[in-house]
């Protein structure tokens, strides 16, 4: 069963706040998984909690590079359909944040995740490396930075889901991207920006749902075995 994508919301704060919510509305596909990015500045805070709606989030990851900049991205598995409310509480006061959210359908709901990775660097060119263990999953990629940087290319193959700059005061940003995998093994994903700057650059790898098994009853009937359709 193919992973689908379903919806993206994001939103900013460009000032110093303790939490920041914003809606997303959730399809009615199965299998449903939803992946929350934040970056924010200064790297002492972090995120303490993220609900949506009435349903709490699980921490997935955190990687900052040194007092520049820290990028969290949270989950929950089985979403409510419809719009929510994605709330984001931080352990301290945040100097500006920007947030991103993606939903997919057709993802494992059991071992959903393969791996995750990061990287931080000096660089125009916010890169990861993650080395998928199985085929037919997809990756989703999440960039930030605390500076006045656009975002010039994504590299191929990448779909480009949003970018949110928080505004002039405390220049955060960050981007997310998304790709479909058909095989397994090392892979790199990258986007650049407009010019040299300290950014985190995040991969979380996920599993497609089990396709649908056919399996034959030990028993026949009136000499023909039957088919038992089992949803996985």
């Amino acid at each position: 069963m193919a992973i689908d994508f379903d919806n993206v919301a994001h939103t900013k704060y460009d000032g110093s706040v303790s939490s920041i919510n914003w809606p997303h509305t959730v399809g009615s596909g199965t299998n449903r998984l939803l992946l929350i990015a934040i970056a924010f500045a200064p790297t002492t805070v972090s995120v303490s909690s993220v609900t949506v709606g009435s349903q709490s989030a699980t921490f997935l990851r955190a990687d900052s590079n040194s007092t520049w900049a820290r990028g969290e991205i949270w989950y929950l598995l089985n979403p409510t359909s419809g719009s929510q409310t994605i709330t984001v509480n931080f352990s301290n006061n945040v100097s500006g944040c920007a947030c991103g959210s993606c939903s997919y359908s057709g993802v494992a709901q059991t071992g959903t995740f393969d791996t995750s990775a990061a990287k931080t660097a000096f660089s125009a060119t916010p890169n990861v490396d993650i080395t998928l263990a199985g085929s037919s999953e997809c990756v989703f990629i999440h960039s930030c930075w605390i500076a006045n940087r656009t975002v010039s290319s994504h590299d191929s193959g990448q779909t480009h889901r949003y970018y949110e700059w928080s505004g002039n005061t405390y220049n955060v940003s960050c981007d997310g991207d998304d790709k479909s995998e058909s095989s397994s093994g090392a892979k790199n994903y990258q986007i650049t920006i407009s010019s040299t700057w300290f950014w985190v650059c995040q991969a979380v790898a996920f599993n497609p749902s089990p396709a649908h098994l056919l399996t034959v009853n030990s028993t026949p009937v009136q000499g023909i075995p039957f088919l038992i359709e089992n949803l996985s």
